[in-house]
């Protein structure tokens, strides 16, 4: 039987087993239509005119199914990810479907243990304070899930989370192989408290393992820990976070690296002001004492939010490969303007700098990179036309400077004007709810 099979039958067993249930359970079913088109002309590569600008338009669509009753929550989430005109099944009189872009988005069980406590069981969504470690990354067509045991316990102002995973890709006892580029295990504890209305804390505790080698039973272990604060008064909020990281990293080496983010902003009637700094950490090539050499300084910002956070061009998605390992530095700044209560217009100034020193490639000498480079400046719209509906779009560009133009191998003189525009519809209707 084949995924789709799969997939309708559980969906209407689902619906059978939640719908004849006793009468203080509900079900609601909603979903998700989400298509956006989109134009690459240098966004996470520069653009070095060797390449057309790509137009393309891709679509998530989704159905959600949720049943809670007294004792416990179920949620399914079923998703098709693909681009218009992937099809693989198609002949020279039509095109008819795809046999790969159906998958299981979440599936998990909430169990009410007690008045304050719950354990959340299964393949779900998670995404802590900035969502700088732990995201659901709304922005890609799949979006974050995570296989995950969840204790979640939440009294008056208190907030306690246990988090732990293990993940196999079979379940053969002569085969353990599991790819070195997927987390192996997520472990956490998360703690928040808030104090009053105006300020809150939170702490969390990452221990987060990839394996040796494809074919090794040996894990490594990086711990991750940190605080995240928030502040709020009238018009203003600030926030401030910082992290530390120790274990081993992913190559095997000692870890010592951490991260410092800081944003303030302020709301004057129509307009929202707002500018900040993130701060991570690399490794110094220019230090070529063996102690700091055996060690890895690069902050690994593991499931943490990508796109937006540091520009919406993408230049620093992949953080090794976007600064040869020596770190970044984003100063930003951000003006919007609410002409009516549904539509945001909105304009993000980035900074780039190098946190470290950088090898300079492209000469015989030793020598390093300017620490500069480069400036991006992000152009966005949303339109909510009804709870339910709502349009967004937008304009990028970077400047980029010759460090960066290095970094990712780019001929001097052969950088061309970098540039990324989208346009997004997204529909979330609630289909059917019953009554309790």
């Amino acid at each position: 039987m084949n995924i789709h099979n799969n997939i309708k039958s559980a969906f209407f067993v689902f619906i059978f087993f939640t719908t004849t249930l006793n009468v203080y359970s509900q079900v609601t079913i909603s979903a998700e239509i989400r298509p956006r088109a989109q134009m690459w002309d240098g966004n996470r590569l520069l653009n070095d005119g060797s390449r057309d600008p790509l137009f393309f338009i891709s679509q998530r669509s989704r159905l959600n199914i949720n049943y809670t009753n007294d004792l416990y929550s179920i949620g399914f989430s079923i998703q098709d990810v693909r681009l218009w005109g992937d099809e693989n099944v198609y002949t020279s009189t039509g095109v008819f479907g795809n046999t790969s872009s159906v998958d299981l988005h979440q599936a998990w069980i909430e169990l009410n243990l007690c008045k304050h406590s719950k354990l959340k069981v299964g393949r779900q969504t998670l995404a802590y304070d900035d969502q700088r470690l732990i995201a659901y990354r709304n922005w890609g067509l799949n979006g974050m899930a995570y296989n995950a045991a969840v204790y979640k316990y939440k009294r008056n102002d208190l907030i306690l989370d246990l988090g732990f995973s293990f993940n196999n890709e079979s379940s053969n006892i002569l085969f353990r192989e599991y790819t070195s580029i997927k987390q192996k295990t997520m472990n956490y504890l998360y703690l928040k408290k808030q104090f009053n209305p105006k300020f809150n804390a939170s702490f969390i505790a990452i221990g987060s393992g990839y394996v040796k080698n494809d074919s090794s039973n040996v894990i490594y272990m990086r711990g991750t820990y940190g605080a995240n604060l928030v502040y709020k008064i009238k018009n203003i909020e600030l926030k401030g976070s910082g992290y530390y990281q120790n274990g081993k990293s992913r190559k095997g080496l000692d870890v010592s690296a951490y991260l410092f983010s800081f944003v303030g902003q302020y709301k004057y009637k129509k307009f929202l002001f707002a500018a900040g700094i993130d701060y991570l950490s690399g490794q110094d090539a220019a230090k070529t004492d063996e102690d700091y050499q055996k060690k890895d300084h690069l902050f690994d910002i593991l499931y943490g939010k990508r796109h937006v956070v540091n520009g919406e061009m993408d230049m620093f998605t992949n953080i090794p490969w976007g600064t040869s390992g020596g770190g970044l530095v984003d100063i930003y700044a951000t003006i919007a303007y609410y002409p009516i209560k549904e539509i945001r217009l909105s304009m993000d100034y980035h900074f780039f700098s190098l946190q470290n020193n950088v090898l300079d490639n492209s000469t015989s000498t030793i020598s390093y990179l300017d620490k500069y480079l480069g400036d991006e400046f992000d152009f966005d719209f949303k339109w909510t036309i009804r709870k339910d509906i709502s349009i967004a779009g937008g304009y990028c560009f970077i400047i980029p400077t010759t460090s960066l133009e290095i970094i990712q191998g780019i001929s001097l003189g052969q950088n061309k004007f970098s540039s990324f525009g989208w346009v997004m519809l997204t529909v979330k209707p609630t289909i059917f709810t019953s009554k309790k």
